[in-house]
């Protein structure tokens, strides 16, 4: 269908000018080079092509090209991939950001330990302050040498336990400086490939007693239970949502759920509950 045709009239527009530098450099009996050239096939679908362009006498040019449709193809997947990998750690950095936001603020102390080391990676300044620390001070510490000597063993065996059994346990004992009583709850939780336990601080007699115990055995079960629970505002947006939510929805980390709105979440439910009753 090209024969009898102006060689401009087969390719695109943009590629014009290449095409002309391209022909006058073969006529000129310049060195070979490589040009880039569009052709324009039916549909409006592109036919890239890579020529180098050869006088032959007589006021004939050969044009000897290979086909980068593969090629294309590849960058195009490879900046699709690019955009994409872009679009994820900026979702990220976002997650991650919040994540900050509400560890730093929540009303709860919160302790994260590294599972193999027992040492602690992060504590919010509430559990800074029970400790009795500045809110830097704690970081790179065993958790267990914040605790009387006596103590330290009991520490110990409550995060090993919850390593090894993958099940939440509670501890009760003394603080190390202000020899008030402190609650742990801990629980293993997922970070990617880290494996963490998030231990939360209470003073449940500080309150005044029983009340206060009660509390804590409430939050206590919410927290544990087996069945996923969310906690949502009249807006739909997830406020705290527990492991058992997690693990059923996929989910490594409570920050990528809390501040969204639940539906954003349904499709994903519905799947995970259909596998979970087959």
């Amino acid at each position: 269908a090209w024969r009898g045709r102006p060689v401009e009239s087969v390719v695109r527009g943009s590629s014009r000018p290449l095409l002309k530098k391209m022909l006058k450099s073969a006529r000129d009996g310049d060195p070979a080079t490589r040009f880039d050239i569009n052709h324009l096939l039916d549909g409006g679908r592109d036919l890239p092509v890579q020529y180098s362009a050869f006088s032959v006498g007589g006021g004939q040019t050969v044009l000897l090209g290979r086909d980068l449709r593969v090629v294309a193809e590849l960058q195009s997947r490879l900046l699709a991939n690019r955009q994409s990998l872009e679009r994820n750690a900026r979702h990220q950095r976002q997650a991650e950001a919040h994540y900050r936001l509400l560890f730093e603020t929540a009303s709860e102390a919160i302790v994260i330990v590294d599972a193999g080391s027992g040492k602690i990676r992060e504590a919010n300044p509430r559990a800074a302050a029970i400790l009795g620390f500045a809110d830097t001070g704690l970081g790179g510490r065993k958790l267990s040498a914040l605790f009387q000597k006596h103590q330290q063993a009991e520490v110990q065996a409550m995060l090993a336990g919850v390593l090894a059994s993958g099940t939440p346990m509670t501890l009760d004992l003394s603080g190390a400086r202000s020899g008030e009583r402190l609650a742990l709850a801990a629980e293993l939780f997922r970070a990617g490939d880290l494996r963490l336990i998030m231990v939360r601080l209470s003073q449940p007699y500080a309150a005044g007693g029983r009340e206060a115990e009660t509390d804590l055995g409430l939050d206590a079960i919410v927290r544990n239970a087996a069945e996923g629970i969310l906690l949502t505002d009249e807006q739909g947006k997830v406020l705290w949502a527990n492991e058992s939510f997690l693990a059923l929805a996929g989910v490594p980390l409570a920050a990528h759920v809390v501040g969204r709105a639940l539906d954003r979440k349904s499709t994903r439910l519905n799947s995970s509950h259909e596998r979970l009753s087959r």
